[in-house]
């Protein structure tokens, strides 16, 4: 059973950690 806010969390730190990475180059 997947949950609609576990998953968006999940993009949201993965979009949050590519932001960082693009933002230190």
């Amino acid at each position: 059973m997947h949950l609609p806010s576990m998953e968006g969390y999940s993009l949201g730190k993965k979009l949050d950690f590519l932001r960082r990475a693009t933002t230190i180059k």
